[in-house]
């Protein structure tokens, strides 16, 4: 609000060809401030596209991975798991938790929430789910 006050009052100041846009008004008074207070620095390079961060190669990674119910078995109407997360890893306290949910591209019943998620951030975990996919099928 104050650059917006200030662009205004030196519109009044300055003569109709000196006018500068608010765009390069506000430049200009960031740059002096900066010179003044601050220490200037060069702009950062732009990434290239070529590079990405882990996030998005964990987001391309979980596009192939998602959670599908369990089939049913004979006995019961939804089919239930052991989660592999909570049953299998020190992530959680060691427990037996049932799930309905699997990955359907590695059929690992795997809870929800934050089990699911867990499973393909986590690098270590990663390689345990391609070699329990691999038993799998």
């Amino acid at each position: 609000m104050c650059l917006l006050n200030a662009y205004i009052l030196c519109k009044t100041q300055v003569g109709e060809s000196q006018q500068p846009s608010l765009r390069q008004f506000s430049l200009t008074v960031v740059t002096q401030l900066l010179q003044k207070f601050g220490q200037v620095t060069a702009p950062l390079p732009r990434r290239h596209s070529n590079t990405f961060p882990d996030q998005l190669k964990a987001h391309a990674y979980m596009e192939k991975h998602f959670a599908v119910p369990l089939p049913p078995s004979n006995a019961r109407n939804v089919g239930l798991g052991h989660c592999y997360i909570c049953s299998h890893t020190t992530l959680h306290p060691k427990r037996r938790k049932n799930t309905s949910y699997r990955c359907h591209k590695c059929r690992v019943p795997l809870c929800i929430v934050p089990c699911l998620k867990e499973f393909y951030t986590d690098q270590v975990l990663i390689v345990t789910v391609e070699s329990v996919g691999k038993m799998r099928n």
